[in-house]
């Protein structure tokens, strides 16, 4: 009795819509958490011979000044990766309008 009204209701594919787009940017977020915190623990470990300091920094709360060039490094890797992506997809789309 309900399969009438559900396939007559017109507000169903904007609300799919806009759960299919939430549901990227949640794995936009996990991935670029991801990213992040394996970056930081690469500086790290590449600066400082082990990778958990900075996980111990974070969760303790304390201040390590062994950190300044891991987490400058990892913000110029991240602006970089940002920059590389943000290239990628103005070339990816004006190359999709060239072929429309």
């Amino acid at each position: 009795m309900t399969w009438p009204f559900y396939q007559n209701d017109s507000t169903i594919p904007p609300l799919n819509n806009r759960f299919i787009r939430q549901h990227f940017n949640i794995l936009g977020t996990v991935i670029s958490q991801i990213t992040l915190i394996s970056l930081l623990i690469i500086t790290n470990f590449l600066f400082n011979d082990h990778g958990r300091q900075i996980l111990h920094a974070y969760y303790a709360h304390t201040p390590n000044h062994a950190l300044g060039e891991p987490l400058w490094l990892t913000r110029v890797i991240c602006v970089a990766l940002l920059v590389f992506m943000m290239v990628f997809l103005i070339n990816r789309q004006s190359l999709d309008n060239d072929h429309s």
